[in-house]
């Protein structure tokens, strides 16, 4: 990954879209996907044949892509110079859908964008599938991170425990937490202040239960 000290503080730097406060706490994905040539599209039953349908009847090179495979997904990215789509799943809830959009957001900025050398092949795209999550733990648990090793991951494992990190902080900021924490307490603790966060920045409880935990905010008294 090219180094930034803050990927996604150098995201809002480089789109100009202001980033969530304490009175308006939801990320505005909607603006920062716009800001790049990339579109996000929600599609039912979301599966690589499915995603290889969809390109091929807009003519985008997919030669690299599975047509035969049906495995569920909850997104996927596909990027080239000339165009980068977000699929989600689009019956997931929509905080799932949100975290799946932040995370090919997340691939798309961290391993295209920041990598992508100049003059380089503009028809070569670059593809990354996510398989669709069984549960509610799965769905959230690869955000947490505490148990990583990172030193032993793989190429493809660093690069989604990239991509999940990104979502959480973008989703989740570090700061915005910090100050709705302050303003609640002591009305709110344990799993109280999780649904009320959950609720006000659109993130599942998990995720944003994992976050607290990450950040040492969270109790169970």
């Amino acid at each position: 990954m090219a180094y930034v000290t803050d990927p996604v503080a150098e995201l809002y730097r480089r789109t100009g879209v202001k980033p969530p406060t304490p009175l308006r706490p939801i990320t505005p994905m909607g603006e920062l996907i716009g800001s790049f040539n990339l579109m996000q599209l929600e599609l039912a039953d979301l599966t690589q044949k499915l995603v290889t349908s969809y390109l091929a009847s807009n003519s985008a090179p997919v030669s690299q892509l599975d047509v035969s495979n049906d495995d569920p997904l909850a997104g996927f990215l596909y990027a080239t110079r000339r165009q980068a789509i977000i699929f989600v799943r689009n019956t997931d809830p929509i905080t799932r859908r949100r975290f799946s959009a932040a995370h090919e957001l997340g691939h798309y900025w961290l391993h295209y964008v920041l990598q992508k050398p100049p003059g380089g092949v503009e028809d070569t795209p670059i593809i990354f599938v996510d398989a669709a999550p069984q549960t509610e733990m799965e769905e959230t648990e690869e955000i947490d991170v505490s148990a990583k090793n990172k030193a032993n991951l793989s190429q493809y494992e660093q690069r989604e425990y990239e991509a999940d990190l990104f979502a959480a902080r973008l989703l989740m900021p570090t700061k915005l937490i910090q100050a709705k924490v302050e303003l609640y307490k002591p009305g709110f603790e344990g799993e109280n202040l999780v649904r009320r966060l959950a609720s006000e920045l659109l993130v599942s409880h998990q995720a944003i239960r994992i976050r607290l935990r990450e950040l040492g905010l969270f109790s169970h008294k």
